[in-house]
């Protein structure tokens, strides 16, 4: 089956973009798009179907108009295109869903806002697939950066924290937590957030959350994603200090989301679910988590189910009002 759907898929962006790199100025049709079309359209791909009934409904350049048959096939394309939109967030049929709405289409009433609904849906499909993308290239280009770093100054911060946990006494272990604090200097950045996160928890040193903002700080100046979202999270729930700076916590939080980094992108999905700092808002909350899941964020992929469920009723309703 799935390769059924693979196929299919294939054969509409072929079929498509033979009809899309036809001469605008000829009133004649090669009809190369055809045969892709409707093999497509046998393996039910929406998009192909919905192509064929729309050319035969409305016409293009030399091709006869068959309105009874086009209609027809419009009808059998519409739930399938609703369905593909819902579940896969195909831009595309979005897009196919508005035209039913704007022509408009078979048995359907012309009804602008519907357009601009659907229309605005296809938009935030397609702004996820660009950050998708986006974010995919700087991973990356970040791991082929990483590849070139000496690995000498992890190793030692391993072997430090090792001998560290393996201690009873933590609080004894000074000339480790030195140690660490040495390679924290040097510009170590796993060995700075491990001592922001010691000292905020107050394990192996006694609690101190000053020390804690200074080492997360000294990490995202040395250019750690992970510690801008740090101490975005701190700022904002207040732990680093007697009062919460919403607006700074939050726009760290944005920072790290934008370079691709899962837990930011997850939590703001959070704040937009819940309505929490900000306004509720499904769509961005499955922007978030979606973006979050496509990084292996076990928690974003729970969350997608729970918010698929309620913007897809959201969506049956605008579209059936």
């Amino acid at each position: 089956m799935k390769v059924d759907l693979e196929r299919s898929e294939l054969l509409f962006e072929e079929g498509y973009r033979a009809l899309q790199s036809e001469s605008k100025d000829s009133l004649q049709t090669d009809m190369k798009f055809v045969k892709p079309l409707k093999k497509a359209a046998k393996l039910n791909n929406p998009k192909a179907i919905f192509l064929l009934g729309f050319i035969l409904a409305t016409g293009y350049k030399d091709i006869n108009v068959e309105l009874k048959k086009g209609n027809k096939i419009l009808k059998k394309a519409y739930p399938m295109l609703e369905k593909l939109s819902i579940e896969n967030h195909d831009s595309l049929a979005t897009r196919y869903l508005a035209k039913y709405y704007d022509i408009p289409l078979c048995d359907f009433v012309k009804d602008d806002e519907k357009v601009k609904t659907l229309n605005e849906l296809a938009d935030s499909y397609d702004a996820l697939s660009l950050e998708e993308a986006k974010a995919t290239l700087k991973e990356i280009q970040k791991e082929e950066k990483e590849e070139d770093i000496d690995s000498s100054s992890y190793d030692r911060l391993v072997n430090l924290i090792s001998q560290l946990n393996d201690q009873q006494d933590k609080y004894e272990n000074i000339e480790i937590v030195d140690s660490i604090k040495r390679e924290a200097d040097n510009g170590n950045i796993r060995a700075c957030i491990y001592l922001g996160n010691a000292y905020l928890e107050g394990v192996v040193v006694e609690k101190d959350v000053n020390l804690a903002y200074l080492f997360y700080q000294k990490a995202e100046e040395l250019g750690s994603i992970k510690a801008k979202y740090l101490l975005g999270y701190n700022i904002l729930i207040g732990t680093l200090s007697s009062s919460k700076n919403i607006s700074l916590g939050l726009n760290k939080i944005y920072q790290a989301a934008k370079a691709g980094l899962k837990e930011a992108l997850c939590f703001l999905g959070d704040v937009y679910f819940e309505g929490k700092y900000v306004d509720q808002d499904y769509d961005k909350a499955y922007f978030y988590y979606q973006s979050a899941a496509s990084r292996g964020d076990e928690k974003a992929k729970e969350a997608i189910r729970r918010v698929d469920k309620i913007r897809g009723d959201v969506f049956a309703y605008k579209l059936h009002s």
